[in-house]
């Protein structure tokens, strides 16, 4: 298994993976290889995958280059077009025994255009139809989807509390950002870990300082933690801020990726590591300013709603 990550923010998308290959030798033996699991899909987006590493009796790095070749050349190629038919190859290839008990994952991410303006949008191909932090959830082995998150999804959420709509943050030049996570259900859950501490990275001070008040308070021995000796640790914290270019983000994702792997080591745990990879693709200077003129915008009102489904395979 693998972990990928792909990350959304006003600088534009960042693939991150990392690069162990678990699989069993023609000796029955356990073995641990690298291989490539992001690919660049044209100039505007990418694709990584997670899960089965064999496909129509070869290796998913190299099936996955002459797919996406075969894709690129056709007639009205988009995004959309190429998650529905990754999603009836892997359906076609991919045996149901062989379809891993944590999903086969692919995350397509990257820049459309319509009616002259830019947008992103991220699909998903998977025989999960959804994953949670502690494992996934509505297995389905009989099929693949495939299903759009981003436009129709997670730049806006609107509930009686709030209406987000990410571009106008993006706009304003918030460091506001998404992102995706799925494989190994150990790796999403410290992956989860890692980007909320950066969200929460701004309000850590408050947080921190109500509970060091607290526990001098209330222990029966007092820490007399002083303000000098918090500010020494509070203040290496707050120096860290939000990526500042695309470059930055890049390597914000190529650290988490770095971290989580060195977990994975340290538990002489073998379903994460190798060398990192990761691809970006810089917004350009078109990008809408509200989700709603994206062309697949679908207003919601329930945060944790499932996006609607694609055509799946029967």
């Amino acid at each position: 298994m693998t972990i990928i990550i792909t990350f959304v923010n006003r600088f534009g998308i960042v693939h991150g993976a990392d690069s162990f290959i678990n699989h069993t030798n023609a000796l029955g033996e356990h073995e641990i290889t690298q291989g490539t699991k992001i690919f660049r899909v044209g100039m505007n987006a990418a694709v990584s995958f997670a899960g089965n590493w064999f496909i129509a009796n070869d290796f998913m790095d190299s099936w996955m280059q002459e797919f996406i070749s075969q894709q690129i050349g056709l007639n009205g190629f988009s995004l959309r077009s190429f998650a529905r038919a990754l999603q009836g190859a892997w359906h076609d290839n991919i045996p149901e025994n062989r379809r891993m008990p944590q999903g086969n994952w692919a995350h397509i991410c990257g820049v459309e255009s319509s009616k002259g303006r830019s947008h992103a949008e991220f699909w998903a191909v998977s025989n999960i139809r959804d994953q949670n932090l502690s494992g996934p959830t509505r297995i389905d082995s009989t099929r693949f989807h495939h299903w759009e998150d981003f436009a129709t999804r997670d730049c806006h959420l609107i509930s009686q509390e709030m209406h987000v709509d990410l571009y106008r943050l993006f706009a304003e030049g918030s460091p506001a950002s998404h992102v995706y996570m799925n494989g190994n259900g150990h790796g999403r859950l410290l992956s989860n870990v890692i980007f909320r501490l950066n969200e929460l990275r701004p309000h850590l001070g408050p947080i921190l300082r109500e509970f060091l008040t607290r526990a001098n308070s209330l222990t029966p021995v007092r820490l007399e933690i002083q303000e000098a000796q918090l500010e020494s640790i509070l203040n290496p914290m707050m120096a860290i801020s939000a990526p500042a270019s695309l470059q930055e983000t890049e390597e914000l994702v190529r650290s988490s990726v770095r971290l989580i792997s060195a977990a994975f080591e340290l538990s002489h745990d073998s379903a994460i590591g190798g060398e990192i990879q990761t691809a970006s693709i810089a917004f350009p200077d078109d990008l809408i300013e509200t989700c709603r003129l994206s062309p697949l915008y679908l207003p919601r009102v329930i945060e944790n709603d499932l996006p609607p489904e694609f055509e799946s395979n029967a």
